[in-house]
């Protein structure tokens, strides 16, 4: 079950394992230290916040150079309370996501959590491209997707030159119908988000979002369930495997026999 990111709840799939997991949120403080002092001068340059875990220091840094609300009124000797930075640590694999303005900034994340653990490599690179970049322009998560269907196409065993051929081509071969129609989905969409159309994906991101969620669901019949189903064929006798293999192929040729 996936419960996406949500600012302020403690339960959600964590944007860095996709464990759903108990979030520990903290608040952030602003303390200088010196006036000509650097970050690199300080050991530990999240000494003021009060988190724990070493990947807080490399979280930190998505967001320098961010917009931040520092208040005075919070004075605490000489820190200030930073009121719309936060940061939330994961129960499960214990790193740290930052908030920024209510908004999750790092780690950059699809907005439906990871990829389907058999989606290959280069298909899998486009996917977390595609959600590094969802927040900002769900346009360009559209298009990378179906450059993503693009290079599934082809770890498929088809050319990749034509999106549309291919699918054709698998239906040919006897691909479920309501998959083609998932991939035809993906490739219309992503085709409009670089157009001017019907479909205006930055002005409905929920159209993009489910983009993620059907492209993970190929991937899971495509790939993930005939995996599945050897790896339980593997795990009977010989002489069985033969036997089941021997009927199939009897009604394939139509043999009742």
């Amino acid at each position: 079950m996936h419960k996406p990111p949500i600012f302020g709840e403690i339960r959600f799939s964590c944007p860095h394992c996709g464990a759903l997991a108990h979030q520990y949120w903290a608040l952030t403080r602003h303390r200088e230290v010196a006036k000509n002092w650097t970050p690199k001068e300080l050991h530990n340059p999240l000494a003021h916040m009060y988190v724990t875990g070493i990947s807080a220091a490399e979280a930190l840094k998505k967001v320098i150079g961010k917009k931040v609300t520092l208040h005075d009124d919070e004075d605490r000797g000489n820190t200030q309370l930073i009121r719309n930075l936060h940061s939330s640590r994961c129960d499960s694999c214990g790193n740290i996501s930052i908030w920024l303005q209510e908004k999750l900034v790092y780690p950059a994340a699809a907005p439906t959590g990871m990829a389907n653990l058999d989606m290959p490599a280069q298909v899998r690179t486009l996917y977390d491209e595609a959600g590094a970049v969802f927040r900002t322009s769900p346009r360009a998560a559209a298009a990378l997707l179906r450059l993503a269907l693009q290079h599934l196409l082809i770890a498929l065993g088809e050319k990749g030159d034509n999106i549309c051929e291919d699918i054709n081509k698998l239906v040919d071969k006897g691909l479920d119908a309501d998959i083609a129609l998932t991939m035809d989905t993906i490739r219309i969409v992503g085709n409009e988000s670089a157009h001017p159309g019907i479909i205006n994906v930055n002005e409905e991101p929920e159209i993009a979002a489910v983009m993620f969620e059907l492209l993970n669901e190929i991937v899971k019949d495509m790939i993930s369930k005939p995996m599945q189903k050897e790896a339980i064929r593997k795990i009977l006798p010989k002489k069985k495997r033969v036997e089941i293999e021997r009927k199939l192929a009897k009604r394939d040729r139509g043999d009742s026999k």
